[in-house]
């Protein structure tokens, strides 16, 4: 290994071309990493700091042949020198366009920097960058993006420098110059028979976009293989598992990584450590009996899986799909590892629908009565991890007597107890009854508990909440003629704050706005009112004459009890 300080604009000049790997995550930097990259330049022209200024480090891995026409694998750096070449396109211009002087330095010098004029193919631009962003930038060089470029990170960020060199006036136009020919970066050459590029990777801090635990991931798993074997495991595998995680404009990558290393190894890696993350997976691949190949086969079956997990509509079953939204309702974080393990289980044949959905409905009823009663996640955590150890380590006894069974079992052995407990009957009833469930927690789940209550016992034909409103029955804001309902004179707002936001108080409507803040009985009586309405949630409104907070609290208790049944205890 030998690592140079060395002129930024000097090695990219002497070297011939900077190769990016497949496994390279793509063009990331976005207008915050522009912006420092403008401030660093300007602040090494104006004499901020020292003469030379440094920006970062840039590794490169040569294969051990001494010739002069030697294309360098870029390791580390390339989101530098890719902005570093934006940049030189954008003064180019400048030149050509505005006619500004860059101390006397001509468009088509610049561009020497760019392109290697005399060669053609991979080796035709100083840079040739990985999947799309190579023909993004080769397209912005010729001056003819299509479509897709348009809409590209590298067009927006030369479109960012552009605007930038624009607004350059006067003294300012040679100090930007001057700072651009300054910028200094530590130069590590590798060679692949002496060094590990690997542990060099790992080791260094650079200036820029941080790499996610995935980034770590795919380059533990590929930079050591072929540039052949890296080409042919990225497209197979690799590219695969980002284009299956990327779900509705979401990309769930990292999410991911967490929540499939905590499936296999069922213990948890914390919920937002990159360096844990990736530490954890090359523990765990190490010790495993898998190979690249087959880990990474593994990888992308199970990033199908999550992307059903994440996007339960496209499974085929109506029966499942309303038990998967119900969970990712309830759930907001998104797929959990448990429940990835469980779907991977059903996908195997290691139990059938019906038993899958009877487990999701169990796993549910934990979680919910939980969180009614504020009972802490991480707890429960360590008791999914101790169900995905059994699912993993001891399928033959565990399945023995049918999953359900097993997994009922689990949850019975936690005890009526103790912090790991399923909540009982008495305790989850009153609870209910009182807490603010309409804006309870940081993901208010209000919508899933009046939707789940409306359709039990009718899933096959059941209401679509996402149709619906949720109605406060006395309204948030107090008019007089329900000040006057309420009876509590002076201690009506305490009251009031007291109940409004209570199971009792709230149901579904398709006409909030027209039922508003009226009287309760021009609600019941109105067209689209109580007294008109199909939902089971709105029966026992049509008969009443008042509503007031003994009201509120009979039918708190009325929800609570069927609330019982929606949301059971395992049969111990």
């Amino acid at each position: 290994m030998k690592a140079d300080e060395e002129n930024l604009w000097v090695l990219i000049k002497n070297v011939y071309h900077f190769n990016v790997p497949r496994y390279q995550r793509p063009y990331s930097w976005g207008e915050k990493e522009c912006s420092e990259l403008w401030e660093d330049v300007l602040q090494a022209g104006r004499g901020e700091s020292a003469a030379k200024h440094f920006i970062g480090c840039i590794i490169c891995v040569k294969d051990g042949k001494d010739q002069i026409h030697q294309p360098l694998l870029i390791i580390d750096g390339q989101q530098r020198i890719t902005t570093m070449m934006l940049l030189l396109e954008a003064v180019a211009r400048s030149i050509e366009q505005q006619g500004k002087d860059f101390g006397g330095i001509s468009a088509a010098s610049l561009r020497r920097l760019i392109r290697n004029e005399d060669d053609a193919g991979n080796t035709k631009y100083k840079i040739h960058l990985s999947g799309d962003d190579q023909q993004h930038f080769e397209n912005l060089i010729q001056n003819d993006p299509d479509s897709a470029s348009k809409e590209s990170t590298i067009l927006k960020n030369f479109n960012f420098f552009a605007g930038k060199i624009k607004e350059l006036e006067g003294d300012d136009v040679a100090k930007f110059y001057e700072g651009l020919i300054n910028l200094q970066v530590v130069s590590i050459m590798l060679h692949n028979d002496d060094d590990d590029p690997q542990y060099v990777f790992e080791s260094m801090n650079s200036k820029g976009k941080d790499l996610g635990a995935a980034d770590l991931i795919r380059n533990y798993m590929l930079m050591k293989l072929s540039p052949r074997e890296q080409e042919k495991l990225h497209e197979e595998y690799w590219r695969p598992i980002e284009k299956n995680l990327n779900v509705s404009g979401y990309d769930w990558l990292e999410a991911f990584m967490r929540d499939y290393l905590v499936a296999q190894k069922a213990a948890g890696v914390g919920q937002k450590s990159t360096k844990r993350i990736y530490n954890e997976f090359r523990r765990f691949h190490k010790a495993g009996k898998l190979l690249v190949k087959a880990r990474l086969l593994d990888m992308k079956t199970h990033s199908e899986y999550y992307a059903q997990l994440v996007s339960p509509e496209k499974e085929g079953s109506p029966k499942l799909v309303y038990a998967l939204k119900n969970w990712q309702d309830l759930n907001k974080e998104g797929p959990t590892p448990l429940m990835l393990v469980l779907y991977a289980g059903f996908k195997n044949n290691r139990f059938d629908e019906d038993e899958f959905v009877d487990i999701i409905r169990l796993i549910e009823s934990y979680v919910f009565r939980r969180w009614v009663l504020g009972m802490p996640t991480n707890v429960r955590n360590d008791v999914f991890n101790d169900l995905i150890s059994k699912l993993n380590n001891q399928q033959d006894e565990f399945g023995h007597d049918g999953y359900f069974a097993s997994v009922e079992k689990h949850f019975c052995e936690l005890g009526e107890n103790g912090p790991k407990r399923f909540p009982g009957d008495k305790e989850f009833e009153e609870h209910l009854c009182e807490i603010d469930i309409y804006s309870k927690g940081k993901s208010s789940r209000h919508r899933y508990v009046l939707s789940k209550l409306e359709n039990y016992g009718h899933e096959m034909e059941r209401v679509d909440p996402d149709s619906l409103t949720v109605e406060h029955i006395m309204p948030q804001n107090l008019t007089s003629e329900w000040e006057e309902a309420i009876g509590w004179g002076d201690e009506n707002d305490k009251m009031h704050k007291k109940y409004v936001h209570r199971l009792g108080n709230l149901t579904l409507t398709g006409y909030n706005s027209t039922l508003s803040r009226k009287p309760f009985a021009e609600k019941r009586d109105c067209e689209g009112g109580f007294g008109d309405s199909p939902l089971w949630l709105n029966q026992g409104l049509a008969n009443l004459l008042v509503w007031n907070i003994k009201k509120i609290e009979k039918r708190g208790k009325t929800l609570a009890r069927r609330a019982l049944k929606v949301w059971a205890l395992p049969y111990c």
